[in-house]
């Protein structure tokens, strides 16, 4: 399985490269300038046919392909018949598109494969909202979800006694009503020795336990064993699409969401491009 996701990895990049270029090559011909060449892959040519002006082939490397442009820069040497289909000679706006063409065959691609994720599996909520528990229920496990390194065992909370039905409503004083509470609250405490306040069948039980630290995403975290549990929650509320990680939808709901998404993804790479400068010195 390992090497058939690498095959398809592979091939889905010489995909997008490919129709990157047939981009540039469309548009170019259609503003009139001379396509020499539309090749899918790189080295040796393996075949080969000419269609009007336009030789196309496959070559024997396949990692991408590439669109010769006649006259892409003043210095091409060109027959005098070429001179006028030059890309150099052509109006800015006719360049521009070429330039653009490529990079807007890779948003298309990117909506086709957006469209087809959202109606087989779903589209992340980056919205969602934390379950509204009145108090979270707690489930005594292993600390080792999402970190790097970390023990095994009941955790902090099975060595503490606290058992499965109870419902956590405080650590080190702090006040919890959702997971998103105890999650804050335990993160930030990796390491320390904290008093848990849960409520077992309307008994207010305190306990104290030490809290593992767990490398996440080379941060510190504090992990304290628990995790949510569906029991006593209202069906309306786990059912609410505000609450869920990932939205369904059929084919034709599919279709605003997926520009939205599509949209969000663009917007966050313009924002990682501008920020990216200010990383450099950290990464030096």
């Amino acid at each position: 399985m390992l090497v058939v996701g690498i095959v398809l990895f592979a091939l889905g990049i010489m995909l997008s490269i490919v129709l990157h270029e047939f981009g540039h090559m469309r548009v170019a011909l259609w503003s009139g300038m001379k396509v020499r060449r539309f090749f899918v892959g790189f080295g040796p040519t393996l075949w080969s046919l000419r269609r009007g002006e336009t030789e196309y082939g496959l070559k024997a490397i396949p990692l991408g392909g590439f669109c010769d442009i006649a006259g892409m820069t003043a210095y091409d040497e060109l027959s005098a018949a070429d001179e006028p289909k030059a890309m150099w000679r052509q109006a800015w706006w006719k360049r521009v598109a070429v330039l653009l063409a490529g990079p807007l065959m890779n948003i298309v691609l990117a909506i086709a494969l957006f469209y087809t994720v959202a109606l087989g599996w779903g589209l992340v909520n980056r919205d969602v909202q934390p379950i509204p528990t009145d108090q979270v229920a707690a489930v005594v496990g292993d600390t080792c979800a999402g970190a790097e390194s970390c023990g095994t065992g009941l955790g902090p909370a099975g060595e503490a006694g606290i058992v499965s039905g109870d419902r956590i409503t405080a650590v080190d004083g702090v006040g919890v009503v959702s997971w998103a509470d105890l999650s804050e609250v335990v993160s930030a405490r990796p390491g320390e020795t904290v008093p848990v306040t849960v409520d077992r069948g309307g008994e207010t039980v305190t306990t104290t336990t030490t809290l593992t630290s767990s490398t996440v995403d080379g941060q510190a975290r504090g992990a304290l064993g628990v995790r949510l549990s569906e029991e006593g929650i209202p069906r309306e509320i786990l059912d609410d699409p505000v609450y869920q990680t990932v939205h369904t939808y059929d084919a034709l709901s599919a279709v605003p969401a997926t520009f939205v998404f599509t949209g969000e993804m663009v917007e966050a790479t313009v924002r990682g491009l501008i920020s990216f400068p200010s990383k450099i010195p950290a990464v030096a």
